[in-house]
């Protein structure tokens, strides 16, 4: 792990002077967000019964959009013994030594609820309040235990918290000295620092605060056992083989060829029970949100003649939420890996939840073709990025199948014809942006479903195809003219007028079979070209409910940091919890 310039308790004090302004602002943003809190330990593969994680869970901002300071200042880290607080009555005691510590950016609006934890189990959770002189009586403050005055001992040098991989990372310092607050519960909402300083009785304060989590008796957090022959660190990144654990088997029961295979699957970004990073993410939570579990390399292994593995970190999920269906929609759509410029056909996967029934009503998967490579002109428009791209985007038409690519050169501003957002030393790129017609549906007005990136983390320097020197890093420049590159984590999915139904597939199933099954279910080739009606090499299995409809309009983002539901009107993005995310891999 590294540390970058500035602490978090650096960034904050930059910006006392602003937060009596902020407060009146921030005070129109507060509203409860949705109450997503995360994957439990007990939905991990490989728990068993009477198992206990890391007692996190996760936690939230009471804002429509937090600041980004909010995210990528807050880290949580189990048993944190580098650090000794002890009671100030007994400074021999190390009373609060190897409790969990959670580090956060402590926000601006006073309000009692700023931000909520959530744990695995009941825990108690200790705020202490930075505070250098004691008034008359005890320090009190509404629906916290006083627990008396803390401070480091002498003997014991100051403790920083670095976290985070790659270029954005972050470090805590501590508080040497304040009173202790508690406060017990398996969900805790803590105030922000401007709330305290209005509310707290008998303390002279800021209101600036450290958290430390401890089990619920007050003792030091019980950590996991590793599985066997594995070495996990809390806050550090997983070993590949707890990543390989993330599996589902099979969903098809006439092909005996998969019906028992092992297929990677979604998994969130630390996992659940030993607070390890992955390093890469992979969106909405199918598992929680629809109890789908996506097959990632299922399409590609159907597909023998598909001599390239897509990359797992590449698989992408949206969990779009309408007023009567939920919908996942999962895409391979690696932008942080060089192979996209040049691959056309990417697996798509498309699955529709009744939210009443909780019935499957619609699941389908193709290598769905995305076209042409094109970039944005100048004065406006689309165009290939070779003559033989412009060439297939003309014949392709619309509904449009393209990869829409930045085509960037900083040290040549003036060379060619292709759009950049700002000056060129930023580096920022425009969006990049991904669209297609997923197998069975269609399109009105010719607004095809496409997935925005809007972080993306490289660039063709040139229009070429040629990848050798030809592809250059984006994101946004440092002080210091290093660049913090973009993570390919902020999504947008935007469709108008799309349609799910057994009506649009290109072959008809009603006009092609015989007799077509009355369950819904048939086999298609990878492409969704041809059709047929059991399994075998080479077909991939559909399943559309007979009569099944369904239209979808809207650009749906997502507020839900731990579990990713998209929701039209939303804004906002998946957040780099503890800045998780590995630069280049996402």
């Amino acid at each position: 792990m590294f540390s970058i310039r500035g602490s978090a308790q650096n960034l904050e004090l930059q910006s006392i002077k602003q937060s009596k302004a902020l407060a009146s602002i921030l005070l129109l943003l507060c509203i409860s967000t949705a109450s997503a809190t995360g994957m439990q330990c007990k939905d991990h593969p490989l728990y068993k019964t009477g198992m206990q994680g890391e007692i996190i869970r996760s936690w939230e901002y009471k804002m429509t959009n937090p600041p980004n300071q909010a995210w990528y200042l807050s880290a949580y880290q189990p048993r944190f013994n580098a650090y000794s607080l002890a009671p100030e009555e007994n400074q021999t005691s190390h009373k609060y030594m190897g409790l969990d510590f959670f580090g956060t950016w402590t926000g601006a609006a006073p309000i009692p609820d700023f931000l909520t934890l959530h744990y695995q189990r009941p825990a108690k959770t200790y705020m202490l309040v930075a505070a250098y002189e004691k008034k008359c009586g005890i320090p009190e403050l509404a629906g916290w235990k006083s627990e008396g005055w803390a401070r480091r001992p002498s003997d014991k040098p100051r403790a920083t918290l670095e976290f985070g991989f790659g270029e954005k990372n972050g470090s805590f310092g501590m508080a040497s000295v304040g009173y202790m607050f508690s406060k017990t519960g398996a969900r805790v909402d803590v105030p922000s620092k401007t709330f305290i300083k209005a509310n707290v009785k008998h303390l002279q304060t800021e209101g600036y605060y450290n958290i430390f989590v401890a089990e619920e008796d007050g003792s030091i957090t019980r950590a996991p056992a590793p599985p066997a022959g594995m070495m996990i660190t809390p806050g550090g990144l997983c070993p590949k083989e707890l990543h390989d654990m993330w599996t589902v088997k099979g969903h098809d029961s006439e092909d005996a060829a998969t019906r028992e295979m092992a297929f990677r699957t979604w998994h969130p970004l630390w996992d659940p029970c030993w607070w390890c990073s992955f390093g890469h993410e992979h969106g909405s939570s199918a598992p929680l949100l629809m109890s789908y579990w996506p097959r990632y390399d299922y399409t590609v292994l159907k597909h023998k003649g598909d001599t390239e593995m897509e990359s797992h970190a590449g698989f992408k999920d949206f969990v779009l939420d309408t007023a009567t269906h939920r919908v996942y929609y999962g895409i391979h759509i690696h932008v942080s890996s060089n192979t996209r410029y040049a691959t056309r056909h990417h697996t798509l996967v498309a699955v529709v939840q009744n939210k009443t029934s909780g019935e499957l009503e619609y699941d389908t998967q193709v290598k769905a073709d995305f076209g042409a490579l094109v970039a944005r002109k100048r004065e406006g428009g689309l165009v290939g990025v070779t003559p033989e791209m412009e060439t297939l985007r003309l014949q392709l038409g619309y509904p449009r199948r393209h990869r829409l690519v930045n085509v960037l050169d900083p040290e040549n501003p003036a060379a060619g014809d292709f759009s950049q957002r700002g000056p060129p030393d930023t580096r920022v790129g425009r969006y990049e942006q991904w669209a297609t017609v997923p197998l069975c549906s269609e399109t009105k007005n010719a607004r095809e479903p496409a997935v925005d990136v809007k972080d993306p983390s490289t660039a063709l320097r040139t229009p070429s195809l040629t990848l050798d020197g030809n592809v250059i890093k984006l994101g946004h420049m440092n002080s210091d003219g290093s660049l913090r590159q973009g993570l390919n984590i902020n999504r947008e999915f935007r469709t108008e007028g799309w349609i799910l139904t057994d009506d649009a597939c290109v072959f008809k199933i009603r006009n092609i079979l015989a007799a077509p099954r009355a369950d819904g279910k048939f086999y298609t080739d990878p492409y969704g070209l041809n059709l047929f009606d059991s399994a075998g090499d080479d077909r991939l299995v559909q399943y559309i409910k007979p009569g099944f409809r369904l239209q979808i309009t809207g650009n749906f983002m997502t507020n839900d940091t731990w579990l990713g539901l998209y929701r039209d009107g939303d804004h906002g993005a998946m957040k780099n919890v503890m800045n998780g995310v590995v630069p280049g891999v996402n």
